[in-house]
């Protein structure tokens, strides 16, 4: 029986002496025996059978990280989504208990990186935790952080910590809570019931209404009053529909409500604020971090000089979950729609055409281009969404061509991350909307290859 020393059975191995010491200890890879001089000494077929086995769970532990990539990504999103709910309790002095978000996270952290084998174990400490958020996400000594977060840091000049750049991961889940909701079962219902209708009209109507009125004060004769009686008067003729307004709309909250019967309203999403007392007077806070990224007050958490509107009947306002998933995307897509209506190069311009099949549409040059508008504050949010739905793989043949376009609050380089982060197998071009009014100013794909 050929027999190893440490040294040579850890140049067999690949590892130092340091661990083999540890594996001993963990009862994981044992010396066969000691000599008198108390040194180890292992066999050749014991040192071959343990790297086979060895690299059959280092194989397992690979497979696993990958199945749970997503699970991951979202256990970080929901650490967001706790930390903005903690830093609210705190400054309510209301900080009972930690959010149920945080619960789930952490217990899924614990166990992904125990089963991962991570250089660290997620702790358990809530001090701990604390003191780990405060390091760039892709440097946590996790497995799979890094691949997740690293690219983040090249697309923006801030480095993606967890505490200072949560409001993306936040939004994040807003919108998979939206996705998994009541509200989206039954706007799911509406719009498919107008495809089978061939109410494509009626569905851009109820949907740009959403856009456009994230707040109801429901004044005598108003337009927006008026409207929203005639809407919602003819959802009736949906059974799966009929209430649409109903679980949409929910009472404005006491605490955006001033006693002089006025509510104060977001610049950017047109939503009601939050109205703060403090010594120095009243702020008005949006519900979004994400508003604060459009405008000149980026260092602000409240806005100081909103829009007011007062009423005499109760106020309504969507829902967090609407307001993010309706309201504020579509602000970009109808300011993008009415810049592409003033290029004479544009024709049969569309806003949700066939009932919501993608944002715009227009012909140009003979082409016909199918437009979908993503805003996202994170490169790596936009490319984790555009990866996991299969539809954006399957090239629409009606369509000459299908391209994704990111707003023009985005840097260009952003752009470029998300091109880099996207599957071979996708189907549509990526392009900053600036990119796309050149595009169009010169005529299409076609023309501009010319």
């Amino acid at each position: 029986m050929e027999l190893y020393t440490i040294g040579q059975a850890a140049t067999y191995l690949g590892v130092s002496q340091m661990t083999l010491r540890r594996w001993e200890a963990e009862g994981k890879l044992v010396p066969v025996y000691r000599t008198k001089g108390n040194h180890r000494k292992y066999s050749l077929e014991q040192l071959h059978d343990f790297k086979k086995e060895n690299g059959k769970v280092s194989e397992t532990i690979q497979n696993y990280v990958i199945q749970n990539k997503n699970k991951l990504f979202y256990s970080i999103c929901q650490l967001a989504h706790s930390l903005v709910i903690i830093r609210e309790r705190l400054r309510l002095k209301k900080m009972k208990s930690l959010p149920v978000n945080w619960e789930k996270a952490t217990n899924f952290l614990f166990q992904y990186s125990h089963e991962s084998k991570s250089e660290l174990i997620f702790p358990t400490n809530f001090a701990d935790q604390l003191n780990l958020i405060k390091t760039p996400l892709y440097e946590w000594p996790i497995a799979g952080m890094k691949e997740l977060f690293q690219h983040e840091a090249e697309a923006t000049t801030f480095k993606p910590v967890l505490y200072e750049e949560e409001s993306f991961l936040y939004a994040h889940v807003l919108q998979e809570q939206f996705l998994t909701s009541d509200k989206t079962e039954k706007f799911k219902n509406f719009m498919m019931e107008c495809r089978k209708q061939g109410e494509n009209e009626f569905y851009t109507e109820v949907r740009k209404f959403l856009i456009q009125n994230p707040v109801l004060a429901f004044e005598f004769r108003s337009e927006a009053t008026m409207e929203y009686n005639r809407l919602k008067t003819k959802l009736k003729d949906f059974a799966v529909a009929s209430d649409l307004f109903d679980v949409m709309y929910e009472p404005v909250p006491k605490n955006k409500i001033e006693f002089s019967n006025t509510i104060y309203r977001c610049p950017y999403c047109k939503g009601a604020l939050q109205i703060v007392y403090t010594k120095n007077g009243k702020q008005f806070r949006c519900e979004f971090l994400k508003c604060k990224h459009y405008s000149d007050q980026k260092n602000s958490l409240v806005w100081r000089k909103p829009q007011e509107q007062s009423y005499s009947n109760p106020p309504m306002q969507l829902t967090k979950e609407a307001l993010h998933s309706i309201t504020i995307p579509g602000i970009s897509e109808i300011r993008i729609l009415e810049k592409l209506a003033k290029l004479s190069q544009v024709e049969n311009l569309q806003l949700f055409p066939e009932c919501d099949i993608g944002d715009i549409s227009f012909e140009l040059n003979g082409e016909l281009y199918l437009i979908d508008v993503k805003d996202y504050l994170s490169a790596l949010s936009l490319s984790y969404d555009l990866n996991k739905d299969v539809s954006y793989r399957i090239p629409r043949k009606k369509y000459d061509h299908q391209i994704i376009v990111v707003p023009e609050f985005r840097n260009i380089n952003y752009v470029r991350i998300v091109k880099r982060k996207l599957h071979q197998d996708f189907a549509y071009d990526v392009l900053h909307e600036n990119e796309l009014l050149k595009l169009c100013k010169q005529g299409g794909f076609n023309a501009s290859k010319v």
